[in-house]
């Protein structure tokens, strides 16, 4: 990411139409003698993300309902001052999803709404995508890179995010940053198409990784308090694979120019000093790792032990 650019919602691109030359627009093509039928593909139904609310439609949902669910949901968050929605997808006349640009925006969502949504004089319940077993996903440990929806990062990234702003404005989240951090790169806040009006997030770049990892830090330690508002803040994650690449890349360069300086400073005149710096560093940062290899451990054993409990209490119900 190049400084002052930032990650961001990747653009939905819309599926090409299927096109059959000499025949109306969108009908199968006419297969000629001992011609072979192309297999047919299926679309795979949509999927829920961490970032998803499941509507139960009962079995009551036409198609086109998505359009009203979707204006239904933002005049809801607007009311609220939540970061309303991205997009309301419709599945079948049973389901619903509702895309949220972060993980808090759903709890926020279900919480003023009690967990229900009223559409054409009718209340569909409305539940978060990880209440399904095949969503739920474990708490990320606070010593790793972690993105905005709980997804554990292989490096931290030079681009911050941060959530639940409000009103702030993009100029309030910049002096922020600038009394924690001497240069910030730029910020990217969010806006809602239709309102014009702010999302509720924005991003943060930075000049460095390490400049990243100081505002994070320093603003945490500080207690995530923006003009006296309380906000999340996490590393950025990459949208796209081009944009994963270049992150990973700029954060090699960057160790390497760490280990040429730190080389450079064991050879200069203070070279004692810093050896042993670096010795005290090395075993504060492996007791960390043993730490955390512990915790792992420890977790792994308690969702082994429960899903032995789990089984167990099946078959004893089954019997």
């Amino acid at each position: 990411v190049q400084p002052g650019g930032g990650y961001g919602p990747a653009a939905r691109q819309p599926p090409p139409p299927a096109y059959s030359p000499g025949a109306p627009y969108g009908s199968p093509p006419v297969r000629g003698k001992g011609q072979i039928r192309a297999p047919m593909r299926t679309t795979p139904p949509p999927q829920p993300t961490p970032n998803t609310i499941v509507l139960l439609g009962a079995a009551s949902l036409p198609q086109g309902v998505e359009k009203e669910i979707e204006e239904i949901a933002r005049s809801v968050c607007i009311e609220n001052a939540l970061s309303t929605c991205d997009e309301v997808r419709y599945v079948s006349p049973s389901l619903a999803y509702i895309d949220f640009p972060y993980h808090e925006a759903c709890r926020d969502f279900i919480r003023v709404t009690g967990g229900m949504l009223k559409v054409r004089n009718r209340s569909y319940k409305l539940q978060h995508s990880s209440s399904a077993p095949n969503h739920a996903v474990a708490p990320p440990d606070p010593e790793e890179p972690t993105a905005s929806d709980g997804t554990v990062l292989d490096h931290p990234t030079d681009t911050l995010m941060v959530r639940q702003m409000g009103e702030l404005t993009d100029t309030q989240v910049t002096k922020a940053f600038k009394q924690v951090v001497p240069r910030v790169g730029q910020v990217r806040l969010l806006t809602d198409r239709h309102t014009r009006k702010s999302k509720g997030f924005c991003f943060v770049s930075f000049y460095s990784v390490s400049e990243a990892e100081t505002a994070l830090a320093r603003l945490t330690a500080m207690g995530s308090v923006i003009e006296g508002r309380k906000v999340a803040i996490s590393f950025a994650k990459p949208q796209t694979h081009e944009q994963a690449l270049e992150s990973t890349m700029h954060y090699r360069n960057e160790q390497n120019n760490i280990q040429a300086q730190t080389q450079q400073a064991l050879g200069g005149i203070n070279a004692d000093m810093w050896s042993s710096y670096l010795s005290y560093f090395n075993e504060e940062k492996e007791k960390v790792a043993q730490e955390k290899a512990a915790r792992a451990a420890a977790a792994k054993s308690a969702r082994e032990e429960a899903e032995r409990f789990a089984e167990e209490r099946k078959k004893a119900l089954e019997d």
